[in-house]
């Protein structure tokens, strides 16, 4: 049973994209703290899309809270009303071109320390290329067709620290080594 109390909110930065609050809690001992600070943000899919061939996209594109460009597995927010198997067929539209079959969903909550939102990894069968959808103004995606083999070394080594990529290919690992595994919406 959660016994923090929320005693007070104050907005400190919102933007289209996301919201920055600090919050004032009553703890369970009775004592009080300030300067919580928490972010709020439109839940999101990640999308690991799997051929026959064990071959999968990932993406390269640049985040600027790590200044790099970071390798990533296709990725977008729900639109408000949309469901995450929606949002996945969605968002590989727009930035690969690639039709996709909804296998599995998960549910993660990628920083719960102060971050309210969920991301949905849906795990995919990766289709046939079709036309490829407009996709944001600000996206300047490369995408790669890559072998599971080659992406599972490229974690090991390093190359890859994508906290979603990872897990996605964790949960991938665990649904395909016991098949009777599944997850629904």
């Amino acid at each position: 049973m959660n016994k923090w109390k929320l005693l007070k909110t104050d907005p400190i930065h919102e933007t289209e994209w996301m919201s920055l609050y600090s919050d004032t809690y009553q703890f369970p001992d009775g004592k009080t703290g300030s300067g919580y600070l928490r972010l709020t943000r439109d839940d999101y899919v990640v999308i690991f899309a799997i051929n026959k061939n064990n071959e999968l996209i990932i993406n390269r594109q640049y985040r600027r809270g790590v200044d790099k460009i970071n390798i990533e597995l296709p990725a977008g927010v729900l639109h408000k009303g949309e469901k995450p198997e929606e949002a996945t067929i969605r968002e590989l539209r727009e930035e690969v071109g690639y039709e996709c079959t909804v296998k599995n969903c998960f549910v993660i909550f990628p920083q719960p320390a102060f971050i309210n939102f969920k991301a949905y990894i849906t795990i995919c069968d990766l289709g046939e290329k079709c036309n490829k959808e407009i996709g944001d103004d600000d996206e300047f995606i490369e995408s790669e067709i890559i072998q599971l083999e080659k992406l599972e070394n490229m974690v090991l080594n390093g190359e890859i620290q994508d906290n979603s990529l990872i897990t996605a290919l964790g949960l991938y690992k665990l649904v395909t080594n016991n098949h009777d595994q599944t997850s629904t919406f």
